[in-house]
């Protein structure tokens, strides 16, 4: 590619002989570095970011959830700049407090996608009998829209996208699922919400004729 040439040309550069893509796409949690007991067992060392808490890249969450779990780690250790126990242990409950909600989320988010999926490959794609079903149908008729006709659901959904909030502050908050609901309801009076690509079998076909 003419745009790109002058940085893969030697000397600039060496192409790599392989691109290499991340094994899994799963939401991990990594240990505490402690015993069974409770207690750190390494003094001084503070396992953040990715190494404590991963979540799926496919949210695009883990800079974020990284940048902040570093700024925890800073006040754990402005609180307690000389009793290393007492940041580990500031740190552990601050993680918990703060940031494990957020891996939880995900994790049922992912396992509610997978379930979906799996359905939609057994050729199952009616989701009547499917407790989230309902749901997701207010995700879809009730909450993008009304993204786009109310500027006080807009706002709750983005703080809550940036981490401004908890994961179900949306759900939680009354006010917002009013309008939410409301749309969801007038869902019959609106033009049929854009088709914004084909379904799985459709784009095989068109894949691979």
């Amino acid at each position: 590619m003419p745009s790109v040439a002058y940085s893969t040309t030697t000397p600039c550069s060496t192409p790599l002989p392989a691109i290499w893509s991340p094994p899994r796409r799963t939401s991990t949690v990594g240990p505490r570095p402690s015993p069974p007991d409770g207690q750190p067992v390494a003094l001084g060392l503070h396992v953040i970011g990715d190494a404590r808490l991963c979540t799926n890249p496919l949210y695009g969450r883990g800079c974020s959830t990284g940048v902040w779990h570093a700024h925890l780690l800073a006040e754990a250790i402005a609180q307690h700049p000389t009793d290393l126990h007492a940041q580990a242990d500031a740190l552990a409950e601050s993680t918990r407090v703060n940031l494990y909600p957020w891996y939880q989320a995900l994790v049922r988010t992912d396992r509610d996608a997978r379930r979906v999926a799996g359905r939609i490959l057994a050729g199952n794609d009616d989701d009547a009998d499917d407790p989230a079903a309902a749901m997701r149908a207010i995700f879809r008729e009730g909450l993008l829209p009304a993204l786009r006709l109310d500027a006080h659901v807009t706002r709750a959904f983005f703080r809550n996208f940036n981490l401004l909030t908890a994961p179900d502050a949306l759900l939680t908050d009354p006010d917002v699922m009013a309008r939410v609901l409301a749309v969801y309801q007038d869902r019959e009076q609106r033009p049929p919400e854009p088709v914004l690509g084909p379904r799985r079998a459709a784009l095989l076909a068109i894949l691979a004729p």
